[in-house]
């Protein structure tokens, strides 16, 4: 499990993006006290999607699955 603030320096991902991700529920993290933590294998998918799309609104689903940006500026 890794910090937002690790998080950030291994994606380049703003923390308070990262926040503002897990609160809309297309990033899944466990709070414990007051930080947040993510996954390994969720930072993995942050660093893949990162660098092959807009990451504005891509989340993985229940089924593990990549669904796309829904932004319209990517495109």
């Amino acid at each position: 499990m890794k910090t937002l603030k690790e998080v950030e320096k291994l994606t380049g991902i703003k923390s308070d993006n990262l926040r503002q991700r897990i609160h809309r529920g297309t990033l899944k993290a466990v709070k414990k006290g007051r930080d947040w933590f993510i996954s390994e294998l969720n930072v993995e998918r942050l660093k893949i999607t990162k660098t092959e799309q807009c990451f504005c609104q891509s989340y993985f689903d229940d089924e593990n699955k990549l669904r796309d940006c829904t932004c319209g500026k990517c495109k």
